[in-house]
Protein backbone atom coordinates (compact mmCIF):
# COMPACT_ATOMS: atom_id res chain seq x y z
CA UNK A 1 0.00 0.00 0.00
CA UNK A 2 2.71 2.75 0.67
CA UNK A 3 4.78 1.45 -2.55
CA UNK A 4 1.53 2.45 -4.58
CA UNK A 5 0.02 5.48 -2.61
CA UNK A 6 3.21 7.24 -1.84
CA UNK A 7 6.55 5.68 -3.03
CA UNK A 8 5.65 5.23 -6.60
CA UNK A 9 4.50 9.27 -6.42
CA UNK A 10 8.30 9.85 -5.08
CA UNK A 11 11.15 11.51 -7.41
CA UNK A 12 14.84 10.11 -6.44
CA UNK A 13 17.81 13.38 -6.46
CA UNK A 14 20.83 12.58 -6.36
CA UNK A 15 23.48 15.16 -5.25
CA UNK A 16 26.16 16.16 -6.57
CA UNK A 17 29.58 16.91 -4.73
CA UNK A 18 28.87 20.69 -5.55
CA UNK A 19 25.40 20.49 -3.93
CA UNK A 20 27.20 18.73 -0.87
CA UNK A 21 29.68 21.52 -0.59
CA UNK A 22 26.56 24.05 -0.84
CA UNK A 23 24.41 22.70 1.91
CA UNK A 24 28.29 22.37 3.64
CA UNK A 25 28.75 26.37 3.12
CA UNK A 26 25.10 27.46 3.87
CA UNK A 27 25.47 25.58 7.33
CA UNK A 28 28.69 27.17 7.94
CA UNK A 29 27.69 30.67 6.71
CA UNK A 30 25.30 30.94 9.13
CA UNK A 31 27.77 29.13 12.00
CA UNK A 32 25.05 26.15 12.56
CA UNK A 33 26.71 22.59 13.13
CA UNK A 34 26.01 19.42 13.71
CA UNK A 35 22.99 16.99 12.34
CA UNK A 36 21.46 20.46 10.40
CA UNK A 37 23.42 19.43 7.31
CA UNK A 38 20.90 16.76 6.33
CA UNK A 39 18.18 19.17 6.99
CA UNK A 40 20.27 21.93 4.82
CA UNK A 41 20.72 18.47 2.19
CA UNK A 42 16.70 18.10 2.31
CA UNK A 43 16.66 21.67 1.57
CA UNK A 44 19.16 21.85 -1.35
CA UNK A 45 17.15 19.20 -2.71
CA UNK A 46 14.03 20.82 -2.77
CA UNK A 47 15.44 23.93 -4.23
CA UNK A 48 17.52 21.93 -6.97
CA UNK A 49 14.28 20.34 -7.86
CA UNK A 50 12.31 23.53 -8.09
CA UNK A 51 9.91 22.59 -5.30
CA UNK A 52 7.75 25.22 -4.16
CA UNK A 53 6.57 23.48 -1.01
CA UNK A 54 8.74 21.23 1.99
CA UNK A 55 6.49 19.45 4.42
CA UNK A 56 7.97 19.42 7.67
CA UNK A 57 7.13 18.89 11.41
CA UNK A 58 10.39 20.96 11.55
CA UNK A 59 9.76 24.20 10.62
CA UNK A 60 12.61 25.88 13.13
CA UNK A 61 14.89 23.78 11.67
CA UNK A 62 14.41 24.88 7.91
CA UNK A 63 13.57 28.28 8.85
CA UNK A 64 16.88 28.45 10.19
CA UNK A 65 18.09 27.55 6.68
CA UNK A 66 16.85 30.69 5.22
CA UNK A 67 15.19 28.74 2.43
CA UNK A 68 14.77 30.02 -1.43
CA UNK A 69 11.73 29.42 -3.05
CA UNK A 70 10.43 26.61 -0.88
CA UNK A 71 7.31 27.45 1.51
CA UNK A 72 7.51 25.50 4.35
CA UNK A 73 4.58 23.58 5.64
CA UNK A 74 3.15 20.94 8.06
CA UNK A 75 2.35 17.47 6.36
Amino acid sequence: MIAENFVAQLEVIELTTGQYSKAIQRVSDLNLSSGVVYDALHLICAEEADCSRLYTYNHRHFERLRPKRVQLSLP
